[in-house]
């Protein structure tokens, strides 16, 4: 398990996130924010240090959720077939949130595909600009999905010998 915690909403707000790698039972399929039990995520927090139990135990019953993590399958494409479509961010190559990436990879969408639609001089090779981008960008989300998935192993081992060498590397 990874536990996470930062501040929101201008530091007025905490979140507090912890990524539990175990499948969940009786989620249903597409559904990424239902409400949780409060007393279930203070029990995977009790075997940790005191600074983790107490961040747990602010938490109320009506602030707690559960969200499932998902990816969506590499695409051929991020672009139509005519050009005048594209995906980007999320919606092109959500990844696992291990390489800490996700609105980084949107700018860096945003930003390459101003520098390829710059570069045209015609409406008329438009499909060949955003093939071309796609294929660019593709290969830096699939390098990130290596890194993302690696982390998410790293990340989650049990408490044994290869989370401890982990921890003292």
């Amino acid at each position: 398990m990874v536990v996470l915690g930062y501040t929101v909403g201008s530091n007025m707000f905490y979140n507090l996130a912890i990524s539990d790698p175990r499948p969940k039972v009786g989620v249903p399929p597409g559904s990424w924010n239902q409400p949780a039990d409060v007393g279930t995520m203070r029990g995977l927090m009790s075997g940790w240090c005191q600074e983790v139990q107490a961040l747990a135990s602010l938490v109320e019953e009506d602030e707690c959720a559960s969200w499932t993590l998902g990816k969506v399958p590499k695409l051929l494409s991020y672009a139509s077939a005519s050009g005048r479509v594209v995906l980007i961010g999320d919606a092109a190559h959500a990844l696992l949130p291990h390489a800490g990436q996700g609105a980084g990879m949107a700018m860096e969408d945003a930003a390459s595909l101003a520098e390829f639609v710059g570069h045209s001089t015609s409406k008329d090779n438009i499909s060949k600009i955003m093939s071309s981008w796609s294929q660019f960008r593709q290969k830096r989300v699939e390098h990130l999905r290596e890194i993302s998935h690696g982390n998410t192993s790293d990340m989650t081992f049990p408490d044994a010998p290869d989370q401890i060498a982990r921890d003292d590397k």
